[in-house]
């Protein structure tokens, strides 16, 4: 069912393409004010951050807004490069938010999305960069009536842009991001990724760290363990999370190899998970529980603060990655070509091994770690390797502007 809907979604955007093209000779207007649409996920706006720093080095003059959902609000909330965020759940029917807004697909006065139309229509944009491949969220800023509209085209889902950005074959999400800042005539120089903390969050980490410092429970390296997530508000993607019970062999290895503090962390929705990570690390007096912080800004402050992060490919591991913070992300159904680290300390440990080897993946940051069934034991020595790893890359927190990844070109 699902590929036949897919292939009705093709053919009709290959149909509607000409429809929306721009006009040959046309000129886009100058842009006063410009709207980045991408309402989902937390880790898709860290990976947006770059495309957004170069947008607004391209355009300093510029009014730069970006529309997310509340989910992933807190991955742009205190970017600089933003001038404000726009909620897109304010135009939606209550906590489902985009999603449910998107899903009804309604058009008539009043509905969910023509209150979206709306209100994009009532703010007057210029340009409208569409970070998504949905077709529906595409169609948005063209029934908005916003001259230029770039973003991606896949499979002729860009149908609604006038600027269409191929998105063929396998290449990093950021990448594709920068493809589309390209298209709109600015040249990005680097792809790393980033995030600002507010100053309450980074405060809240430095108590956080002194509490632990005066009851005698820190030790460097600061290790950060982050064993749950895939997660978000429609969905649940369990396959992304290692085994509890090998984060709990990780974290005896590193407290009893680095001789330092190893926190647990995680949001609400992790302490069944944290809790079997303590079970099997044992010893609860050198094993912190910092697990259900209420907020991912927390959580990225005191990432900042670490020597070093383990986590699985979510959000939170992806933050860490974009406050500098010496990373490892452990891999297992998605392609870490298309969403692995922006920066040099972020190491993969992927759970395809022969898939890695087929891929010819870089050894020097890509662990093949084993399939599913890989003995348990050297599963977490694999990783424990690529802790070492990223430990001996040290913090990276490159000056702005500064190329500390290199971006691909389409090809």
């Amino acid at each position: 069912m699902r590929r036949y809907r897919d292939g009705l979604v093709t053919a009709a955007g290959r149909w509607l393409g000409p429809v929306f093209a721009a006009r040959p000779g046309w000129a886009p207007p100058p842009p006063r004010r410009v709207l980045v649409l991408k309402p989902c996920c937390v880790g898709d706006l860290i990976f947006a951050s770059a495309a957004l720093r170069e947008l607004r080095r391209g355009l300093p003059a510029s009014r730069i807004e970006v529309a997310v959902g509340g989910w992933s609000r807190a991955a742009v909330e205190h970017n600089p490069h933003v001038d404000e965020i726009v909620d897109l759940e304010a135009a939606g029917d209550g906590p489902r938010g985009l999603a449910g807004l998107l899903r009804s697909a309604r058009l008539k006065e009043g509905a969910p999305l023509a209150r979206l139309v709306r209100m994009l229509r009532e703010r007057r944009y210029d340009w409208c960069l569409v970070l998504d491949r949905s077709p529906l969220l595409g169609l948005v800023p063209a029934l908005a009536g916003i001259p230029l509209r770039a973003g991606l085209d896949s499979l002729h889902r860009g149908f609604a842009h006038n600027v269409r950005v191929p998105a063929r074959g396998v290449r990093h999400e950021s990448d594709l991001y920068l493809d589309v800042v390209r298209a709109v005539g600015i040249e990005p120089r680097d792809g790393a990724t980033e995030l600002f903390p507010s100053s309450e969050d980074a405060a809240w980490a430095r108590q956080t760290l002194a509490r632990l410092q005066a009851q005698g429970h820190l030790r460097r390296p600061l290790v950060l363990l982050h064993p749950g997530g895939g997660q978000n508000p429609s969905m649940t993607f369990s396959a992304k999370q290692w085994p509890a019970e090998r984060y709990g062999v990780l974290a005896r290895l590193c407290r009893d190899r680095l001789g330092g503090t190893v926190v647990l962390v995680g949001g609400p929705r992790d302490t069944a998970i944290a809790r079997r990570v303590r079970e099997t690390a044992g010893d609860a007096d050198r094993l912190v529980d910092l697990t259900g912080l209420p907020t991912l800004g927390q959580l990225a402050a005191l990432a900042a603060l670490a020597e070093a992060w383990v986590g699985n490919d979510t959000g939170p591991s992806h933050m860490a990655v974009a406050v500098g913070t010496p990373s490892v992300l452990v891999f297992g159904p998605s392609d870490p070509r298309r969403y692995g680290p922006r920066r040099p300390n972020g190491v993969v440990v992927w759970a395809a091994a022969d898939m890695a080897r087929h891929l010819r993946l870089d050894p020097r940051r890509h662990h093949p770690l084993g399939a599913v069934d890989h003995p348990p034991a050297a599963a977490v020595e694999a990783v424990w390797c690529a802790l070492q790893r990223a430990l001996a890359l040290g913090r990276q927190a490159p000056a702005p502007g500064e190329a500390v990844w290199p971006v691909a070109r389409p090809g």
